[in-house]
């Protein structure tokens, strides 16, 4: 998700695929409060390691855990949300133009 961005204007040909990747993100959220892929992750931890399952979202505890940082997941979402919002428009001006 993070490097959507990026990707957009790094590899144009990859438009396409980062438009329905940002767009299935944002409706999972819509509708399940979560990220399809981070439900998928935290099932399959929770098979294999019950306790290596963690719980909130996936950026949260990756960016606390390798940054050391004390991140809620609402500080979180206040920087994901408007970031996703701006993925998914530049994808859709340049699907556009």
């Amino acid at each position: 998700m993070i490097l959507s961005l990026p990707i957009l204007f790094l590899f144009p040909q990859l438009m396409l695929p980062v438009f329905i990747f940002s767009a299935v993100t944002v409706v999972s959220w819509a509708v399940t409060g979560d990220c399809i892929l981070r439900v998928w992750e935290v099932n399959i931890r929770r098979k294999h390691d019950p306790n290596g399952a963690y719980e909130g979202m996936f950026m949260t505890y990756y960016t606390n855990k390798y940054l050391g940082t004390k991140l809620t997941d609402s500080q979180v979402r206040k920087i994901i949300n408007p970031y996703m919002t701006l993925v998914l428009i530049t994808s859709i001006a340049k699907l556009i133009l």
